[in-house]
């Protein structure tokens, strides 16, 4: 299941998870965005026990974004320990899990 992220406060709670944590940033009037979200939720399953997904919509919770610096969507950004591990822009669903792939 992905989650979505309501605030800054729980975005930070989030990422400094010792667990992997991948955040979906997307929007409601993104195309592309929509046309994943359905991946992601079969990846999120596929994942269970090794990475938790969320969404966070860039239209309500500007602060996360500004911190995250998202510049387009979707952007994934997979985090581990309050750190970056990796970053993908766009929505390739085989590069998406490659990223994961290659990273956990």
């Amino acid at each position: 299941m992905v989650t979505f992220i309501e605030s800054f406060d729980d975005f930070n709670s989030i990422i400094g998870s010792d667990n992997y944590t991948l955040i979906d940033f997307t929007a409601k009037w993104c195309g592309p965005c929509q046309r994943l979200a359905p991946d992601l939720e079969k990846m999120a399953e596929e994942y269970l026990n090794v990475c938790s997904f969320y969404k966070v919509d860039v239209d309500c919770n500007e602060e996360t974004c500004c911190c995250c610096e998202i510049t387009c969507m979707p952007t994934l950004i997979l985090f581990k320990n309050n750190e970056i591990v990796t970053k993908y822009e766009g929505s390739d669903i085989n590069k998406i899990k490659e990223m994961l792939n290659n990273n956990i």
